[in-house]
């Protein structure tokens, strides 16, 4: 069984095809050489795992995804406003302005991930970790139903919210 950061693999170093072997525009974005690594260490929301540093030596984020671009580097966006998920990593923000963030643990890979709202103002868990969430856009993407996931999103904060 592979380990959750070989999981990731394959998504952020080979193109995203659709059901029909198109390519999308969904792109890795390269990865960081070992001296940049080390010199984001001071500047990470938290402890830069052997399996963090071994994803960012091989792809930064993740470009053309439907969430914006997505951040593995901590670098991209402002802090979690949110002092309860700190620390984070502020993976997107999308054009909804929701955040998805990663909690930055003890843990191979930042995770659990959340997409947190703006209006309503609610949380939602989407996943354990990092390379589920990958997988998970991945998924959505590849089906073209990224935007139906997105509407089911909204539709439980909606929920939460009105509870």
């Amino acid at each position: 069984m592979m380990s959750t950061p070989d999981t990731l693999m394959p998504y952020v170093s080979a193109p995203w095809l659709d059901a029909d072997g198109n390519p999308l525009s969904v792109r890795p974005l390269p990865g960081l050489r070992s001296d940049v690594i080390q010199s984001l260490e001071c500047s990470y929301p938290g402890i830069l795992s052997s399996h963090m540093k071994a994803l960012l030596g091989t792809c930064c984020g993740l470009a053309g995804t439907e969430l914006g671009a997505i951040d593995f580097t901590g670098c991209w966006f402002a802090e979690e406003p949110y002092t309860v998920f700190r620390p984070a990593l502020t993976l997107a923000i999308d054009d909804a302005e929701r955040r998805w963030i990663a909690e930055i643990g003890n843990h191979d890979l930042p995770g659990p991930v959340w997409c947190v709202f703006s209006e309503p103002e609610v949380s939602l868990h989407v996943c354990d970790d990092l390379a589920t969430f990958v997988e998970t856009v991945h998924e959505h993407t590849c089906a073209g139903k990224m935007k139906a996931w997105l509407r089911g999103l909204t539709d439980q904060a909606r929920t939460v919210w009105s509870q």
